[in-house]
């Protein structure tokens, strides 16, 4: 059954990525990202160097030193039992999602062009989010390396999303989605197939949030015209986007809304979700759609004369 639209939305609301770090995202969850530069190759010597970080564990070594374990470094949290309405015990669930690149929407900003042209760039818009009102919901990326790689026709530039969570590299990305949305869109007018690139890009991915409204409810109507009210809804006036790459995984707080998983690029990406789940629509997921209002703006790929133009923001 499609989830209930609602009745009330906020004026156009433009969210500009964000780098994923941990301190940015702890109001929504967990940003799981490395403790360690990835040119560390052998543990800190002593133990005590080990630089201390916000929200990272002391590291404990293991495997006769021969490894650091970070304990806890997300919570896995299970409010089924005594919360949810129908008593149905729940169950810890591995799952596996291959989630495909999504495509940009191109829009003309002339603002952004200068000296008179037409830049474009690619946004993507939010009509639905999902919350799991029970449980922690874990999303982690496999077969990624955590350098964005990008090559263009003149230049070939490298950045990095560094272990610290500073989740450098976000415009570098961005941008590479909007060349990408482009690309796709000319080679539809030619009726061409897209080309395959010497060297395969790496993939990356947004992670839109949004505030709950706890103690609220909120108008929505289903496909039938039904009225329906939304228990505890998003704050869409709050809504936030985080730019994540293939080093980095991210957990959603019990109860938190969230955008389904958006892929940038040209690559699926494959994520392991750990959660709990009882079985019972309604408990383990609930979702609401809204109409126009709430756009990521995936950046400005430089200006280029001829090229075709979308709708303005």
């Amino acid at each position: 059954m499609p989830p209930p639209t609602l009745q009330t939305t906020p004026d156009l609301l433009v969210l500009a990525p964000e780098p994923l770090t941990r301190e940015s995202f702890a109001p929504f969850g967990t940003a799981i990202i490395p403790p360690l530069p990835r040119n560390t190759t052998t543990p800190p010597t002593p133990l005590s160097t080990h630089p201390t970080q916000n929200l990272v564990p002391r590291p404990a070594l293991a495997n006769q030193g021969s490894a650091l374990k970070y304990s806890p470094i997300s919570p896995v949290t299970n409010q089924y039992p005594g919360q949810c309405p129908s008593g149905k015990a729940s169950e810890a669930r591995m799952t596996m999602f291959s989630c495909f690149p999504r495509s940009l929407r191109l829009v003309s900003d002339r603002a952004a062009g200068g000296g008179g042209k037409v830049a474009e760039k690619g946004v993507f818009d939010v009509r639905i989010l999902e919350r799991h009102p029970f449980t922690t919901q874990t999303f982690i990326p496999l077969d990624l390396s955590s350098r964005f790689r990008t090559s263009t026709s003149t230049s070939t530039s490298t950045s990095t999303c560094t272990g610290t969570g500073t989740g450098t590299g976000t415009g570098t990305s961005i941008s590479t989605a909007t060349r990408i949305a482009r690309e796709k869109e000319e080679n539809t007018e030619r009726g061409e197939e897209e080309e395959e690139e010497e060297e395969e890009e790496e993939a990356h991915y947004l992670v839109v949030v949004a505030p709950t409204l706890k103690g609220q409810t909120a108008l929505a109507a289903s496909d039938s015209g039904a009225k329906v009210s939304i228990r505890d809804p998003p704050d869409l006036g709050r809504a936030r986007a985080f730019l994540a790459c293939g080093g980095q995984a991210v957990t959603y707080a019990a109860g938190t809304w969230h955008a389904p998983m958006v892929v940038l690029g040209r690559r699926r990406v494959d994520f392991v979700v750990v959660q709990f789940v009882n079985g019972v629509d309604g408990e383990d997921c609930q979702e609401v759609r809204f109409g126009e209002g709430l756009v990521v703006d995936c950046g400005v790929e430089g200006a280029r004369s001829g090229s075709r133009s979308g709708a303005k923001l």
